[in-house]
């Protein structure tokens, strides 16, 4: 729903568009696991609304709020209170809209994702874009010692991220020879189009992270005749629900809330 015709609920997903996110369904299955009888919705906030919208949910009771594009910069700037490691980044994900404060479970629940899916002792990957995402994830991952290689179509880009992120490696293709885990972080997918990947001289079984989910694309398909170990957008959104849910709620029991989440997202 719209934010003006919003209903209370304790806690939701915001953005434009929003109705496609699986984000209540899994959130309501953690909560249930969990035995806590709260609300999850989602709510269209457009972009030059977001000060508004957010002053009148905390007005109606909710408690905290996901953010999805476009709106994770203007949550940023709405905060009173960031803690320390999400200051860096100028994009949020997760607020508390009834104190002000903020933080952004994105790359630290990318990190989880590569803890429990990564081949083990695994430090080298290939990061396909040179978008808003990836520039979310570099410095997070050059930070906790991966050697991150980067291609993007136009290579301008990726040189100029490179420029602002130093320690990454900038590729003339996307070659993943070597590499231990490759990273979709383009839009490549939204779009049915197909990207110039080398699979051929990809190691089999490492693994593939299309951070879209909801479609198979041509970068999951490619991966997978590759023989490679491919997962979706949906692993990442349960670490970032499971890392959301513990900062608003402090000691749950996350692995409970993972299971559940992961269940509702029909993952095995």
């Amino acid at each position: 729903m719209d934010w003006p015709d919003a209903m209370p609920t304790d806690f939701a997903v915001i953005g434009d568009p929003v109705a496609h996110s699986w984000s209540p369904r899994m959130m309501a299955a953690a909560f249930g696991a969990l035995g806590l009888p709260w609300h999850y919705g989602a709510i269209r906030v457009p972009l030059g609304e977001f000060e508004a919208a957010v002053s009148h949910l905390a007005d109606l009771g909710v408690r905290g709020v996901n953010i999805t594009v476009p709106l994770k910069e203007a949550a940023f700037a709405w905060a009173r209170d960031i803690d320390a490691a999400s200051q860096s980044l100028g994009a949020l994900n997760t607020l508390d809209l009834q104190n002000g404060r903020g933080t952004n479970t994105d790359a630290p629940g990318f990190l989880d994702l590569l803890d429990r899916f990564a081949p083990k002792g695994g430090r080298a990957l290939l990061l396909l874009g040179a978008g808003g995402t990836a520039r979310a994830l570099a410095p997070v991952l050059l930070a906790a010692g991966w050697t991150v290689r980067i291609a993007n179509r136009t290579r301008a880009r990726a040189e100029a991220l490179a420029q602002a992120t130093p320690g990454l490696i900038v590729l003339d293709e996307a070659d993943p020879a070597g590499c231990d885990v490759i990273v979709d972080a383009t839009s490549a997918g939204l779009s049915g189009l197909t990207l110039p990947v080398r699979w051929d001289r990809a190691t089999p079984g490492v693994l593939a992270i299309d951070l879209v989910y909801g479609r198979e694309t041509s970068f999951q398909t490619a991966a997978r005749h590759a023989g490679l170990h491919v997962i979706d957008g949906r692993e990442l959104l349960v670490a970032q629900g499971v890392r959301s849910l513990h900062w608003w709620l402090g000691d749950i029991d996350r692995e409970d809330a993972r299971i559940a989440m992961r269940s509702a997202l029909n993952l095995s």
